[in-house]
């Protein structure tokens, strides 16, 4: 009996040093990104016959707003496991493209989808690095410049990151369980290619064009 007692007490004190843990349970966030877009270089080719027009690799570099929402498990009193969902919300500018020959293409980078698994590892209480890993989806509006026709690229792949959260700036303000964050994250999506057909019939067709970005993130969050 006795045996139990001592098992039953232990897994109360550990649970309870878990429990303590300050990074874990709800966590949301808000945050300022700069993420540069890089589109692939590619051609394009036409169904008339006609000479196949080449364009060069682009980056864009833009601000957007990022939000996120997930939930902080403790696995010891030093690791944390995260579950997190991201959304960017807003739309880039655009890159105007200049084929050779032929008119410029424009290339729109739309929101963006982040589905991570986040491992946590905790300096002291108040400070802690951690990793992401996860599922990245976004969209590129495509159009030619002269109206002629226009679609959409779907694109999805992974998303790998690095970051800090401390409770630095809670403690500042008086709210203990406010936090700041930073973090960095790249996400390739791989290669997609486009098939579209104008109001008077001509075929556009794409090569291959591919997709990446690089992020920088700060923003504050709250764990609940």
């Amino acid at each position: 009996m006795k045996k139990y007692l001592l098992c039953f007490a232990s897994l109360v004190v550990s649970s309870s040093v878990l429990a303590q843990n300050s990074f874990t349970g709800l966590d949301l966030g808000v945050g300022f990104a700069l993420q540069a877009v890089n589109t692939g270089s590619g051609t394009q080719q036409h169904n008339d016959g006609s000479v196949p027009e080449q364009f060069g690799s682009t980056q864009k570099t833009s601000a957007n707003a990022n939000f996120n929402v997930g939930y902080n498990f403790p696995v010891s009193q030093s690791f944390i496991l995260g579950l997190q969902a991201a959304l960017q919300p807003i739309t880039s500018g655009g890159i105007q493209v200049q084929k050779n020959p032929g008119t410029p293409t424009d290339f729109q980078n739309k929101s963006r989808y982040d589905f991570s698994v986040l491992p946590g590892f905790l300096i002291d209480p108040d400070n802690m690095i951690y990793g992401k890993v996860g599922y990245s989806y976004t969209k590129e509006n495509v159009n030619n410049a002269d109206g002629s026709w226009a679609t959409t690229l779907n694109y999805s792949g992974y998303v790998l990151g690095l970051g800090v959260k401390s409770f630095a700036v809670g403690n500042l303000v008086g709210l203990k369980n406010l936090y700041g964050f930073a973090e960095y994250n790249y996400a390739g999506y791989g290669a997609k290619s486009y098939s579209v057909v104008n109001s008077n019939g001509r075929s556009t067709y794409s090569s291959n064009i591919s997709l990446n970005s690089s992020t920088g993130l700060l923003g504050i969050g709250y764990i609940f």
